[in-house]
């Protein structure tokens, strides 16, 4: 098993985001964490595995959500992810600190 799936069984997109945006709570219909949304445009599935942003069309699972949150490319994503899961190889990533919501 690789390091970023193992991860993905230790932290959700759930996770992920109530460290980086502590007010927002993902469902079904949310509101996008990451702009200031009037109505709800973006969605997180149950298991917190998957996301979908309506208004742009952009989703996909959590290393993305992080990448897109943080403004990171994927592999850069995928190391702070791995070690934000606890797991070795995750060297030099940045620790998360709450984002404000755009």
């Amino acid at each position: 098993m690789s390091l970023v799936a193992e991860a993905k069984q230790r932290l959700s997109i759930h996770d992920i985001g109530a460290k980086l945006f502590p007010e927002w709570r993902p469902a079904k219909s949310c509101r996008c964490p990451w702009r200031a949304d009037r109505n709800p445009s973006f969605s997180v599935t149950a298991d917190g595995r998957l996301w979908h942003d309506f208004t742009d069309g952009s989703g996909g699972d959590v290393v993305s959500f992080l990448a897109r949150a943080r403004g990171l490319s994927e592999p850069e994503a995928a190391k702070e992810f791995i070690t934000l899961a606890g797991l070795r190889g995750g060297e030099g990533a940045t620790p998360l600190a709450p984002l404000p919501v755009r």
